[in-house]
């Protein structure tokens, strides 16, 4: 018995031990979904391939489907789909190093931009008509970021004092896919993909 029991803990500690060769996976940002696999988890590419060992890799998500791990490479970054937010998924490559990686968690209703937006408006829209965001009432702050796939910041408008209808003017960008950052009275910042078209 007692040479049974000195087996499964010598086990255990080369599990333990095999497992505390661990890699945190950078974020760049994340755009929280807003419909299905709409959203996006942008990651660093080297330590997403390489860095995370050899495959084959077996994977763990909480909660599970939360992201698609299949995604365009663009420079040092990986965009991921991500469909659920907060999200924490596992790599453990066949040699036991495990890679780490999670949105962090969702901010409190009280201190979320969301809870002062209505609604946005038109998604897709064109450079030249811009975008409306509806806010619950006029007054408030306002400050809009605009970033482009790559995560660079494109355009940056804010009022002070903003109507009801906060209209942001696109009419400096191209056709494409954007990031958006809404953040109202200095809450935490409400994150939408914007599409603009020719």
């Amino acid at each position: 018995m007692k040479k049974i029991l000195l087996s499964a803990s010598l086990l255990l500690l080369v599990l333990c031990t095999k497992l505390s060769a661990q890699t945190t996976i950078t974020t760049w940002y994340v755009i929280p979904p807003t419909n299905g696999c709409n959203g996006v988890w942008a990651v660093d590419a080297s330590q997403l391939g390489s860095g995370c060992g050899t495959g084959p890799f077996t994977y763990q998500m909480n909660p599970m489907g939360c992201v698609q791990l299949a995604g365009p490479t663009v420079a040092d970054t990986t965009f991921l789909p991500l469909c659920a937010f907060p999200c924490d998924f596992t790599m453990i490559d066949a040699q036991g190093t495990v890679c780490i990686c999670g949105t962090g968690t969702s901010v409190g209703e009280e201190e979320n931009s969301v809870e002062r937006i209505t609604t946005s408006y038109p998604n897709p829209s064109t450079s030249e008509n811009g975008w409306n965001i509806l806010l619950d009432s006029p007054g408030n702050a306002v400050t809009v970021n605009i970033y482009n796939a790559f995560g660079q910041l494109v355009s940056a408008q804010s009022s002070d004092h903003a109507e009801q209808i906060f209209h942001v003017d696109t009419s400096t960008l191209t056709a494409g896919t954007y990031f958006t950052e809404t953040i109202v009275n200095g809450a935490a910042p409400y994150r939408q993909k914007l599409i603009l078209t020719q």
